[in-house]
């Protein structure tokens, strides 16, 4: 569990995107907030406060709140935070497809405003 931060940045291309050889631009890469529902906040820093808890008391996996928000597997905070976080992940990792576990309504705006990017 403790590994869903992004303390050690993987390599863009690991064993398995190396496999994909010239196929590679035709992957699909992809990530879901496997952490908890995205949630759409003015008060990210509590909120992420609030899981870091949770995963320490779970799972005894000790997160920062910057550690929290900086994963790959969380959306919390504002819509223009997670519209640059989104294209944070499409330029760091080469992610095309992001499940952010949320209300349809909730992440709507998201979506809207990375539409046609």
């Amino acid at each position: 569990m403790c590994t869903a931060c992004s303390r050690r940045p993987p390599p863009r291309r690991s064993n398995g995107c190396e496999a994909a050889g010239e196929r590679f631009s035709e992957l699909e890469l992809n990530t879901y907030a496997s952490l908890g529902p995205a949630q759409v906040t003015d008060d990210a820093r509590g909120a992420a406060r609030q899981l870091a808890e949770r995963l320490k008391d779970r799972y005894g996996c000790e997160l920062s709140e910057d550690e929290v928000l900086e994963s790959p597997h969380t959306f919390i905070g504002t819509v223009d935070a997670l519209v640059q976080k989104c294209l944070m992940l499409r330029e760091r990792f080469g992610l095309s497809y992001i499940f952010p576990i949320a209300e349809p309504e909730a992440f709507a705006p998201i979506v809207e405003r990375l539409a046609g990017r």
